[in-house]
């Protein structure tokens, strides 16, 4: 041991008490020392206590993870809101769209179908103004053509056929629509009354003519007369005035006479 050395010394206890200040460098050293804590460069009390939040943690396996950011987690949160309020309200706005769609087709659809009635309405009225027009156009013609003829007002008519005079209704001589009289009678013709008796002059052999206004009386109670040259001349008669009916009774009893006389 070198002069230069300190030489220790201790009290009664056997404690080195060289010096002061050497044994409180001691004492701090040996209490550093034997910290079961260990180096003070390790320990966490050593670490800033601002350290941040998020700081990595050990998990029960020995791995370290990130613990979560309340703001980027609040973020988070809030767009994933957001995304599914916008997933929302497009939906609700793609169901009014087809709706909307629909409403627009049916509208259309109906529209449609009020045209094509107010179409079908419109060629309709068309038609039977058309039609009314044609009529009114044929009654014109109609009273032009009848203008200054005689007007049957009186039942009663009075014929001269031949110088033999008849009298009869104007609705029994003309009750066969298709026949002379009724032609005659219908006032489509001028025609001129006699001034002496008002009666109307045909020019045809009225012998038979009886026979033909009994017919036109009654179809039924008509009796033909029985010899055959009066038979013929009221078939020639039958045939003038158009009295198809009366024509196919007299060939009838034509018929029979003959072969009465075979």
């Amino acid at each position: 041991m070198s002069a230069d050395e300190d030489i220790p010394e201790f009290d009664g206890e056997g404690k080195n008490i060289t010096s002061t200040n050497d044994s409180s460098t001691i004492q701090s050293e040996s209490s550093m020392s034997n910290d079961p804590r260990g180096d003070p460069a390790d320990r966490d009390d050593w670490k800033c206590s601002t350290a941040p939040e998020n700081d990595t943690s050990a998990t029960d396996g020995g791995e370290r993870t990130e613990s979560p950011d309340p703001i980027s987690e609040a973020i988070e949160k809030f767009g994933n809101s957001a995304a599914n309020l916008q997933r929302f309200y497009q939906q609700r706005l793609d169901n009014i769209r087809i709706r909307e769609a629909e409403r627009t087709d049916e509208f259309e659809a109906k529209m449609d179908d009020l045209l094509k009635q107010e179409r079908e309405l419109l060629d309709s009225l068309k038609d039977q103004q058309e039609q009314i027009d044609a009529d009114k156009a044929a009654l014109e013609e109609q009273k032009a053509s009848l203008s200054g003829t005689h007007k049957f007002t009186k039942q009663k008519v009075k014929l001269d056929v031949g110088g033999e005079r008849f009298t009869s209704s104007r609705s029994t001589l003309v009750s066969d629509k298709s026949s002379f009289l009724a032609a005659m009678l219908s006032g489509r013709y001028e025609l001129h009354a006699d001034t002496s008796d008002g009666s109307y002059f045909i020019d045809r052999d009225g012998s038979q003519f009886g026979h033909l206004v009994n017919f036109l009386r009654g179809e039924d109670s008509f009796e033909p007369p029985k010899k055959l040259q009066e038979l013929h001349q009221l078939r020639a008669d039958a045939v003038f005035f158009k009295l198809n009916k009366l024509v196919a009774i007299v060939d009838k009893a034509i018929a029979r006479g003959s072969s009465g006389l075979r």
